[in-house]
């Protein structure tokens, strides 16, 4: 066997995994609930676009995509144990330097993958929040809607804040769940630099007003 198809199948294994993880404890622990998953799609470039409070949530976020693999741009500091870093690569996790204002590499690997057909994930604050609230968003998820043409899925994660805020050392058992798909914001074709900068602008806009109406709906549970 090759040594690419041997990383597949290491990669295969650890999300079969991870998910028999999560099928055990979301539902048991958390009363987990996914709404609206027909907004992403089962084939084709998509980026999916949430609000992040928790370690959990990309847990919670990749559970019920299960008619495809998910890729997530995360926190370069994941990879400084080399065998936790292992584990993430495996899971789809690509390595993005917060400290830096842009990270080309990582830009350049999640476009990579979109011109692919792939689905990318990408949180837009760019932070874990410590209140629940939505942060400033960075222009990385626009910008790649824009350089790729893939739409963007706003997702609504409520409760990850409560189960594993980032002040404590492991989560909270019984606190509901929800993760709510949103529908999808598509870019336009945009082909000078003007265009570009305009419609990353009112992308993010978009992406803005979706996430906040969302979070400000009480979740169904």
């Amino acid at each position: 066997m090759a040594p690419d198809q041997i990383g597949s199948c290491y990669s295969w294994a650890t999300m079969m995994v991870a998910r028999a993880i999560a099928v055990l404890w979301l539902p048991v622990f958390h009363r987990y609930r996914s709404r609206d998953i027909k907004h992403v799609p089962t084939a084709g470039a998509v980026i999916l676009a949430p609000n992040h409070t928790s370690y959990l949530d990309p847990v919670v976020i990749t559970y019920p995509l299960r008619h495809r693999r998910l890729y997530y741009l995360a926190w370069h500091q994941l990879f400084a144990n080399r065998y936790f870093a292992a584990l993430i690569r495996r899971l789809g996790a690509i390595p993005l330097d917060t400290d830096r204002r842009a990270d080309r590499a990582a830009f350049e690997a999640a476009l990579a993958l979109l011109r692919d057909g792939e689905a990318v994930c990408l949180f837009p604050e760019g932070i874990r929040g410590w209140d629940g609230q939505l942060y400033s968003l960075q222009s990385g998820v626009a910008r790649l809607a824009v350089a790729s043409g893939a739409p963007i899925i706003p997702v609504a994660v409520s409760g990850t804040l409560e189960a594993w805020p980032r002040w404590r050392r492991l989560p909270r058992a019984f606190v509901p769940i929800t993760v709510r798909f949103l529908p999808p914001i598509l870019p336009r074709p945009a082909a000078t630099s003007a265009e570009r900068k305009a419609e990353t602008l009112r992308l993010m806009g978009e992406l803005r007003d979706s996430l906040t109406q969302a979070l400000e709906r009480p979740a169904r549970h």
